[in-house]
């Protein structure tokens, strides 16, 4: 998954705001940490508030959705992970 983050990286840097910028680097962060063998469950929820970021780029405010309402769309048992 690394990998096919590089290109999506430079676009980012372009256009990307500051907060999606920052959001970007955690996930990035955290798939590192997972790639030498620290698996964690976190990384869900880094690209999940990366999402958001962009969708805020865009224009919607995301006042309604928690934490999972993203993930929920492609994890189905998502709701086991949220604490």
């Amino acid at each position: 998954m690394i990998k096919s983050l590089t290109g999506f990286t430079q676009s980012l840097i372009i256009w990307g705001s500051d907060n999606v910028l920052k959001s970007f680097y955690s996930l990035r962060e955290n798939l590192l940490k997972v790639a030498n063998g620290n698996p964690s469950n976190k990384v869900l929820f880094h690209f999940e508030d990366l999402l958001l970021e962009i969708r805020k780029d865009l224009g919607p405010k995301n006042k309604n959705i928690k934490k999972g309402d993203i993930l929920g769309i492609f994890i189905n048992d998502i709701k086991e992970y949220i604490k």
